[in-house]
């Protein structure tokens, strides 16, 4: 009987949520990108802001069992969390998007409601991190 060997694959990257943040694309074989973006900005305590997350399959090939997973820090409340297909979990901070297949060319795109309900004790930065995980 013979096997196949499938691997999987992580794709990940944090900002401070300033500007929009890209991981780098890789530049053979499959190609996923993730990006982050916060609106409006700069962020403000007790202001609602929406986080965007998006990750598109940039390379030649369909990626599988793609899931986007992101944490947010705890001095932003989640308010609502959709996607542009998939399943939604969210547990505590840790929110996870089942999202299946990637189609070359094909983005799944993460909207995370979110409410600002204290500053960092440093006046640090939003920081928020976001990976990508598939299967080919």
């Amino acid at each position: 009987m013979r096997r196949l060997l499938k691997s999987v694959f992580l794709l990940a990257i944090c900002g401070l949520l300033t500007l929009p943040v890209q991981a780098a694309p890789q530049t053979a074989g499959p190609n996923p990108v993730l990006t982050i973006t916060a609106s409006p900005f700069p962020l403000v305590v007790n202001q609602l802001a929406r986080i965007t997350i998006v990750g598109t399959n940039a390379g030649a090939t369909a990626l599988d069992n793609v899931a986007i997973t992101s944490g947010m820090p705890n001095n932003l409340s989640i308010e609502a969390v959709s996607a542009s297909q998939g399943n939604v979990s969210v547990y505590n901070s840790a929110i996870t998007v089942a999202a299946g297949h990637l189609d070359p060319g094909q983005s799944v795109t993460v909207y995370v409601d979110v409410a600002v309900v204290m500053a960092y004790p440093t006046d640090a930065p939003f920081n928020v991190c976001a990976g990508l995980t598939y299967l080919n």
